[in-house]
């Protein structure tokens, strides 16, 4: 596959792929639109222009649904494909543009997913209905093992990314357990803070269970409550002598 630079894309006219298609010796236009691919032949193109449609771009073109699998496979494996893909343009093959399948069945399932093909990132349906189109740390996805996750920030937001295989990754936006675990973290923090500094001052601290029977006994107790759960009881208790010079 070769290389075109960011000259052509799915949004350039119909005029302006034609022109292409000529220079190039090509014979086909792909183009993806969302999570579909879809291919165009040359004479498509001009019965789109006789129409009256040169100035329009294929992207925009939604209720053209371009060649069917059958008679893309009918080409010659050698027939020259002008490829259209996130903004770029490629001239590749009908044997290895065939490698990007014109459906793939994990992009209808309702959970996010994207597709990672020749470089190019694919999101389905409820991803981009999410998100849009994610910033997603490519080197970390080429080297991922099935099963494998991974997690990354992007946008603002942090995400969960697990390799479900042959380049088709899951999706979790785990921002809300983020901010918790943050949360957790600093109130950690902060105890042990205080903990430390009572402990300088001569005071000593003793944990009790939630369920120790001394907790039901011992109205001094201090309760330790989180979200509502209580996690158990300290003690906070001043040596004899800090006692004595109050």
């Amino acid at each position: 596959m070769k290389d075109l630079g960011e000259g052509l894309s799915e949004k350039s006219s119909i005029h302006d792929l034609l022109r292409a298609l000529f220079r190039l010796n090509g014979e086909l236009v792909r183009v993806r639109s969302g999570h579909k691919v879809r291919f165009f032949h040359k004479e498509q193109l001009f019965a789109l222009v006789e129409r009256g449609w040169g100035g329009k771009t294929l992207i925009s073109l939604s209720s053209e649904p371009g060649l069917g699998r059958a008679a893309v496979e009918r080409l010659a494996p050698q027939t020259v494909v002008l490829d259209l893909l996130e903004g770029r343009s490629c001239l590749s093959t009908v044997g290895e543009s065939d490698s990007l399948p014109l459906s793939d069945p994990w992009f209808d399932v309702p959970l996010p997913v994207v597709c990672l093909h020749e470089g190019a990132l694919l999101f389905n349906e409820e991803a981009r209905s999410r998100w849009g189109e994610l910033q997603l740390p490519l080197e970390t996805l080429r080297n991922m093992a099935t099963g494998e996750e991974e997690a990354f920030e992007s946008e603002g937001r942090h995400f969960m990314i697990r390799h479900l295989g042959e380049g088709r990754y899951f999706l979790e936006d785990v921002s809300l357990d983020f901010l918790t675990a943050q949360e957790i973290v600093w109130w950690a923090a902060v105890g042990k803070a205080l903990v430390s500094r009572m402990k300088e001052n001569g005071a000593s601290i003793e944990r009790f269970a939630a369920d120790s029977r001394r907790t039901r006994e011992d109205k001094s107790l201090l309760p330790c409550v989180w979200e509502g759960n209580l996690l158990g009881y300290i003690a906070v208790r001043q040596s004899r002598g800090e006692g004595e010079g109050k």
